[in-house]
């Protein structure tokens, strides 16, 4: 999962997604990794870093789709499922 926020973090907003996302996880017995940055260009950074660790899905969240697009892209072309979350109506890919 990589998302546009500090990981880990003191925003309640985010909290509550992390503590889901990891409870999901352990309920579908499912290995979690939570990474994250402010910057779109090191949230795209962390992304390809994930698909070059050959994960096998990604959730990220989409504060700026066009700098995720390429990333996200190369994750499609490897076959690796990915979930947009937190993208808006008007932004997603």
């Amino acid at each position: 999962m990589a998302v546009h926020n500090e990981v880990p973090t003191q925003d309640p907003f985010w909290t509550v997604i992390a503590l889901g996302a990891f409870e999901a996880a352990d309920s579908f017995n499912v290995d979690l990794e939570l990474r994250g940055d402010y910057n779109p260009g090191l949230q795209a950074r962390i992304v390809e870093a994930m698909i070059a660790d050959g994960v096998d899905g990604l959730i990220v969240s989409l504060a700026d789709p066009k700098a995720m697009k390429p990333a996200l892209e190369r994750a499609a072309a490897a076959g690796i499922p990915v979930i947009t979350i937190n993208s808006g109506i008007d932004s997603y890919l």
